[in-house]
């Protein structure tokens, strides 16, 4: 793993509230192309002030909303940052709430050096040096048939923004992969109208027949709708974030519980502060882990995974809704009523159903495995992509590695990335299956919530 480098350069910002700092490759001011401009609840402005920084393909401007870069990772995403003062209140209590856990991590160093190898090949190894600089302690073949008891730590920032930097100086024309998918209005038009209108249409059919929809057809539209909100979170439909939001929300409306405002305002830290200890939400419970420890358990846990993606962020990371939360809210409650008062309950549970099954042991649920979960700690990779079939309706969100290199690209233009850019993602481990990656997941008893690398906050993040 690379360490993020300093680099030079200088970045703008727009709108009413003042420009974002200069510095760095991203504009993010702070000189090292991973911390500054943005995100949500640090964005370069908020509430009636104008945007943040801009650096590379960012917006600068905006709505008056506040648009810094989306996930402070300083590749000029110029996401909006509503609701900016209650977050960055909430961004400190949690910046304050990381020192403190780093305080306590650094007075038990060794043992959070020691990483638990459970996997038996790596039984025959000497305790080497990891990827991050810490010693693994090799257990003994007994142990190493059993799931993991700890996390795996990592002492170095996230490998993303290092490796941006590294192919931006390389192959600066990747830059023009930058912006918004001019597709993307309609694709979520499409699958919003066909999911309602199949809902409506199954109104008065058998429960053994909407369940069989259900999962066959219904899970890929709203996993598909699911994934769009990912990609609008990222301001991938429009240049303006406003826009982007409001098509959030009707992108929102078939999955018929509240969630695009809500997904945004964590999934953009989780691009910033990837792996941070009670910053990323992406990274199951501590409860979560020490429950699931075998095979029946891991398999009620893939088949609840919706909630508790849903739950942790109440758990690791909670934060005061905003008053898009409750227009996200107001507005998915009203399609809700009028689904089951002129539809009736059966169109209204097929969309919940749909939205459950295919979020559970579903072949499209496969990506929320496959993204970080570690399955090799040899190599010590902690981001994977998934270059099958199923890219097709998921808004490419298989690219992950480029997507977290990138976020600024459209998931329809990823694949460019790879091809100029081979050198840097061939060599890394990715998938062909989603389902083989939640069967393997299942069935690999070194393998379970643990397998996930964290580590401690950077100062410079702070």
């Amino acid at each position: 793993m690379v360490v993020a480098e300093a680099a030079g350069g200088e970045g703008r910002g727009g709108g009413d509230g003042g420009g974002g700092g200069g510095g760095g490759d991203d504009g993010d001011g702070d000189g090292d192309g991973d911390g500054g401009g943005g995100g949500v609840g640090d964005g370069g402005g908020g509430g009636d002030g104008g945007g943040g920084g801009g650096g590379d393909g960012g917006d600068g401007g905006g709505d008056g909303d506040g648009d810094g870069d989306d996930d402070g990772d300083g590749d000029g995403d110029g996401v909006m940052a509503l609701e900016t003062n209650d977050l960055t209140k909430d961004r400190h209590a949690t910046l304050k709430n990381g020192e403190e856990r780093r305080i306590i991590i650094n007075k038990s160093a060794e043992k959070l050096k020691t990483f638990n190898v459970h996997n038996s090949k790596d039984s025959d190894s000497g305790g080497e040096t990891d990827h991050c600089g810490g010693k693994k302690k090799v257990e003994d073949t007994k142990a190493t048939t059993m799931v993991a008891n700890e996390f795996f730590w990592s002492y170095s920032d996230e490998p993303h923004a290092s490796r941006r930097r590294q192919i931006l100086a390389q192959y600066p024309q990747i830059r023009q992969l930058f912006g918004p998918d001019p597709w993307a209005l309609l694709k979520v038009t499409l699958v919003v109208s066909l999911q309602l209108c199949t809902a409506v249409y199954l109104h008065d059919v058998g429960w053994t027949k909407i369940l069989t929809v259900a999962y066959f057809f219904g899970s890929f539209l709203n996993h598909n709708l699911f994934l769009a909100i990912h990609e609008l979170s990222h301001n991938l439909a429009f240049s303006n974030p406003l826009y982007n939001r409001c098509l959030g929300i009707f992108a929102n409306l078939p999955i018929g519980v509240p969630m695009s405002v809500t997904f945004q305002k964590y999934h953009l830290e989780h691009h910033r502060y990837q792996g941070v200890d009670g910053v990323d939400t992406d990274i199951p419970t501590l409860i979560e882990a020490r429950l699931v420890k075998n095979i029946v358990t891991k398999c009620i846990w893939v088949l609840l995974q919706l909630f508790f993606y849903a739950l942790r962020p109440l758990l690791i990371n909670p934060k005061r809704p905003g008053k898009w939360e409750f227009l996200n809210l107001i507005i998915q409650i009203g399609l809700d009523a009028c689904m089951i008062c002129f539809s009736g309950w059966r169109s209204f549970s097929y969309m919940i159903l749909s939205t459950f099954v295919g979020g559970g042991m579903h072949p499209m649920a496969g990506h929320f495995i496959s993204e970080h979960y570690v399955f090799d700690k040899k190599e010590g990779q902690e981001t994977y992509s998934y270059y099958g079939p199923l890219n097709i309706m998921s808004w490419h969100v298989g690219y992950h590695n480029e997507h977290h290199d990138f976020p600024r690209i459209p998931g329809c233009r990823l694949h460019k990335v790879r091809e100029i850019a081979p050198e840097y993602y061939e060599n890394l481990d990715s998938y062909r299956s989603w389902s083989h990656v939640i069967y393997s997941y299942i069935a690999d008893n070194s393998l379970g919530p643990f397998s996930r690398m964290k580590r401690n906050l950077s100062t410079k993040n702070k």
